[in-house]
């Protein structure tokens, strides 16, 4: 049983509603933030993570990388909730789906060069884990747009960004599958640079009702296996 014992404390600790109940306005970051560096040097494209010796020092770069996790709502922020007219509420508020979520990785450019004269940096959608989703957190839109060449394509502002991933949290880890390239203004790709893939990982933590499901579950397999 000690392996459980760890999930039981979560457990305990997230059905522990907060006295002072809140309604949350924004979706949080579960977590603190950790950086896809968009980078252009040496006439390239490139990526970098938090902890690549490559990266500069400076606010925006962090300690080593370390998976994000995918969280819900009741375990990250017991007893809160989401406004009823907010448009993430009926995918991530509790009383809800109540999907488990993070928006702990945020895009942001350190070029070391300026980049060419009518492009800019885009980000191609590659393959998502099934049930994972990608959205533009302020609007719960798609982030995700199709292009000229109907593949699923994302322009870089210019300034940080951090989307917002859910899922539900019912399989131990998802991944989301992307290549960095330089666009013109539609999204179509520069055939004199080559695109840069990459891949976001995160580790799903279900919700406490779900954990509970399971502890239940476990605690009756020694009486099943009695009787078969």
């Amino acid at each position: 049983m000690k392996p459980l014992f760890p999930i039981l404390i979560i457990a305990s600790t997230a059905l522990t509603a907060a006295a002072g109940a809140a309604t949350l306005p924004m979706i949080p970051m579960q977590g603190a933030m950790t950086h896809i560096y968009l980078d252009f040097a040496a006439g390239q494209p490139g990526v970098l993570f938090d902890g690549d010796p490559l990266v500069p020092t400076g606010p925006t770069s962090a300690a080593p990388l370390a998976v994000p996790e995918l969280r819900p709502l009741a375990l990250s922020h017991p007893g809160d909730g989401f406004d009823p007219t907010a448009p993430w509420f009926s995918a991530l508020d509790p009383g809800a789906d109540g999907y488990a979520f993070s928006r702990r990785w945020g895009f942001v450019a350190i070029t070391d060069d300026p980049l060419p004269e009518g492009l800019g940096f885009w980000v191609r959608l590659l393959e998502l884990s099934p049930g994972l989703e990608v959205k533009h957190g302020p609007t719960w839109t798609p982030l995700f747009h199709p292009g000229p060449d109907e593949s699923l394509i994302w322009r870089f502002g210019g300034t940080m960004f951090h989307p917002a991933f859910h899922a539900p949290a019912l399989v131990a880890s998802y991944s989301a599958a992307f290549e960095l390239y330089l666009g013109d203004e539609t999204g179509l790709a520069s055939p004199n640079f080559a695109a840069v893939p990459f891949t976001l990982e995160f580790t799903a933590i279900p919700e406490p009702a779900l954990i509970g499901l399971l502890l239940g579950f476990a605690a009756l397999l020694p009486l099943l296996a009695r009787h078969r």
